[in-house]
This record gives structure tokens, sequence and C-alpha cells, in this order.
């Protein structure tokens, strides 16, 4: 298998709080985040804490942390390597 380099998209420490002030789209537009007990964007873009799943928190532990920062999502990138994935730091 030959090697190759992928770029995946993780929740930034932010997102991980449930703030989405700062997500955008690849195209710089804001991520709009809706309750959906209401369908109305949550105030600010932040999701109260009162709000979280416990489960979906426990969830995110299985997510590694953003290494790096492009397109205004938290990125990790890693290299493919004979079917095994190593991660890297370096920039894009």
């Amino acid at each position: 298998m030959s090697g190759g380099t992928q770029t995946r998209y993780t929740p930034a420490a932010l997102e991980r709080a449930g703030d989405f002030s700062e997500s955008r789209q690849n195209n710089g537009a804001l991520i709009t985040i809706t309750d959906p007990a209401t369908g109305a964007p949550f105030p600010g873009n932040r999701i109260p804490a009162a709000r979280f799943d416990p489960t979906g928190l426990a969830m995110l532990n299985y997510f590694p942390l953003a290494q790096l920062r492009g397109h205004g999502h938290a990125s990790q990138r890693g290299e493919l390597l004979r079917g095994r994935q190593r991660h890297a730091s370096a920039a894009k």
C-alpha cells in the first residue's frame, strides 16, 4: 500500500466546551448552531453547559485533540503508511 496524507477535522477546544462562536465553514461563513428543542440559534452560538449530554461528552474522549488550525476548523493531519495511521504535526 502506498503512503499518503489525509486531513481530518476534529472539535477545537472551544467547540468541546460548547462555544461555536468562532466555528466557520471553508468559505469563512459562520456555522450557526441551532437548538434542537426550538429550532432557533443558540445565543452567541454557544450551547449552555446544562444542555450537554453526558454520553456525548464521554464520546469526545475518542476524538484526538486538534493539532492544526486551518480553514476555520480544528484539524488533525495524519500520514497513512501501510494501512496504519501515524499522526504528524506538519502545517499545511
